[in-house]
């Protein structure tokens, strides 16, 4: 004989379970979705992976969501998707990430060519700036 659940076993399964931890970079989330993340990351993965039947359509619709089958609407499923999505990039990336691009030689434009075409521009538009004042008076 099969359970049906009840809002009583997801509220203490949220419960018991107590915060998730955000196992990646937070910087994409906003304040309020590392709240919604931390106090149903469990419970999302529980709907997520079967282990909660959903007792409602949205949560039904969360299912979707986490599937990829729909795009996310509520904030909670924003949240998610952008957790899910996040942790997988950061899996495929690796630290790749959180690399700072250093160029190894300057021999395409150095330091010495800025400066050099930095002079030629003001010289020019000194120039030309003196011309515009020339052909305002010509008028």
């Amino acid at each position: 004989m099969s359970q049906t659940p009840s809002k009583k076993q997801h509220l203490n399964y949220i419960k018991k379970c107590g915060p998730f931890k955000i196992d990646c970079n937070r910087i994409i989330f906003s304040n309020e979705e590392i709240e919604i993340l931390e106090k149903y990351g469990h419970w999302f993965t529980a709907l997520e992976d079967g282990t909660l039947k959903p007792l409602s359509e949205r949560q039904k619709l969360f299912i979707d969501v986490a599937k990829g089958l729909k795009k996310p609407v509520s904030s909670e499923e924003t949240a998610w998707f952008k957790y899910t999505r996040r942790r997988q990039i950061e899996k495929e990336s690796g630290n790749s990430l959180y690399n700072t691009p250093v160029l190894e030689n300057n021999e395409f434009y150095s330091r010495q060519d800025y400066l050099k075409q930095k002079q030629i521009m003001q010289k020019t538009n000194w120039e030309n700036s003196g011309k515009a004042v020339q052909l305002k008076f010509l008028k």
